[in-house]
């Protein structure tokens, strides 16, 4: 399914079309890319053949297939989730350790059932890099305060356990 703004159209694998006479506008704004457009009209075609690449600006026909892998350092992708996560909850020292210990239990469960491993890696790259950068980020936000398990790796500052937060409010079983 496309999203259709104004002059636009947004593609499910990332591409924009371009409306045809919006083309020498966007061509000043990212010169080197490979553009869409919704239709192929005679300035179109006599600037394409006068670029090096007879085909930057075509009409778009296919719909790349979603990309599965995650652009993250090997060390993230080879990260044992739940011993990271496990490691973040002794830090806390809580008194009530064996209850905690099952909820991050039954969240990465239904994580792992949700097949979120690698969301969940990704994740904590961008929280280590956040971290590293000294950037700032929002206390919490939704329906992820919900998850012991975000608020363990840093995503936000709630700790839905205290609160007695369902997780379920976050992700469905």
């Amino acid at each position: 399914m496309n999203t259709v703004l104004q002059d636009y159209t947004l593609w499910p694998d990332g591409d924009i079309t371009i409306s045809a006479k919006n083309i020498a506008k966007f061509l000043a704004i990212a010169p080197a890319n490979k553009i869409y457009v919704d239709s192929i009209t005679p300035d179109i075609k006599q600037y394409n053949k006068f670029v090096a690449s007879s085909d930057r600006i075509k009409i778009k026909d296919t719909v790349k297939p979603f990309d599965l892998n995650w652009n993250l350092p090997q060390e993230y992708l080879a990260l044992d989730i739940e011993a990271h996560i496990i490691r973040a909850l002794v830090k806390t020292k809580p008194d009530d350790m064996p209850k905690r210990l099952q909820r991050v239990q039954e969240e990465l469960d239904l994580f792992r059932r949700h097949n979120l491993d690698n969301f969940l890696r990704c994740l904590i790259y961008v929280i280590d890099q956040f971290t590293k950068q000294q950037i700032v980020w929002g206390v919490g936000r939704g329906s992820s305060v919900a998850s012991y398990v975000l608020y363990l790796i840093g995503v936000h500052d709630i700790d839905s356990y205290l609160y007695n937060l369902p997780f379920s409010d976050f992700i469905k079983a």
